[in-house]
């Protein structure tokens, strides 16, 4: 029997939340342009996991919110994050998201960078319909450091020597602000003040973090082949994600000149493996989960702003899978 994941017991808990929020969705990306739900629709409904919506819907039920408008935050949170996956694809040339084939492919760029930028503004249309300027702030904000994050990924995309400062900074900017956003205004939105608001916000930063961190090291986790996982997509984009960049930083010369030469696309036959071997005897792939789950701790002890409940607890657990999980 498949074991049930914390983001599905939470999706559980929140019941007849996630059909609503599903029918605000189908019904918010709905045009006369044919093109437009036709293209939103194919990733929208290729299984993506909703996780920032709803982890929005769940701080907001934790605090026990009843306002009609939680749905529409939600959404828009979807619906940003939507767009940035259809800009990515384009920008890093994937050939595959959620199992599909990606947008640009079946329509080509023009179509799939101008539907990201009609989800766009769809998401800012339904943040204004909040008629919360904090919460709009936040969420323009947030946007446009949604936007440097992708720049500086692109200025920095094979620069080995980014501290680990800077690339989760790195990370934040492209990954986790989202999170941060989705649950601060959420928080918001349930009438809590400045202050517990910040530290919902914290909670979903620090799990963003902790969700990006496990998903680069699976890349390079050889387990996964027996999962039926792809794996190596970043080694063979060329992508600087953390398992190059702690090896590099440990690493001798040798070691050093192999991750220069494979990430500026200088690859040979065998190289992925290698860079299994190097990155076993260096125990990097331990070390990115040691470092996954002390930023899911800072996101649950933010938590402690908010009384017990099943729904907090269910939301600590998911912190603790973001870091953990191995799929």
């Amino acid at each position: 029997m498949t074991q049930t994941s914390p983001f599905q017991h939470l999706e559980g808990l929140l019941g007849s939340d996630v059909m609503l929020l599903n029918a605000c969705i189908t019904e918010a990306f709905q045009n006369q342009e044919s093109m437009i739900p036709e293209i939103s629709s194919y990733l929208i409904s290729a299984g993506g996991k909703r996780v920032r919506p709803y982890l929005a819907l769940a701080i907001g039920k934790m605090f026990q919110s009843r306002t009609p408008k939680r749905f529409l935050q939600a959404a828009s949170i979807e619906f940003l994050h939507t767009a940035t996956l259809f800009h990515d694809d384009v920008v890093d040339h994937s050939d595959q998201r959620r199992g599909k084939k990606s947008a640009h492919l079946v329509w080509g760029n023009e179509a799939t960078i101008l539907v990201g930028d009609y989800l766009f503004a769809k998401a800012f249309a339904m943040m204004v319909q909040l008629e919360d300027p904090k919460i709009l702030a936040i969420l323009a904000k947030t946007a446009i450091r949604i936007a440097e994050g992708e720049i500086v990924q692109l200025n920095r995309a094979h620069d080995l020597t980014l501290s680990h400062e800077d690339y989760i900074a790195m990370i934040s900017g492209k990954t986790s602000i989202l999170f941060e956003a989705a649950t601060e205004t959420a928080a918001m939105l349930a009438g809590q003040d400045s202050e517990i608001s910040a530290h919902c916000g914290q909670y979903g930063l620090n799990l963003g973090i902790a969700f990006q961190l496990a998903d680069d090291a699976l890349d390079y986790d050889s387990d996964q082949r027996t999962l039926g996982k792809n794996i190596g997509d970043d080694f063979n984009e060329g992508k600087i994600s953390a398992p190059a960049l702690y090896s590099y930083r440990q690493g001798d010369d040798k070691i050093r000149a192999f991750w220069q030469r494979v990430m500026q696309n200088k690859k040979t036959d065998g190289d992925f493996e290698q860079a299994l071997d190097i990155l076993q005897s260096q125990g990097v792939l331990p070390q990115i989960q040691e470092d996954a789950l002390r930023y899911a701790d800072l996101g649950i002890a933010a938590l402690d702003c908010a009384p017990d409940s099943p729904m907090k607890e269910a939301l600590a657990r998911c912190a603790q899978f973001a870091a953990t999980r191995s799929y």
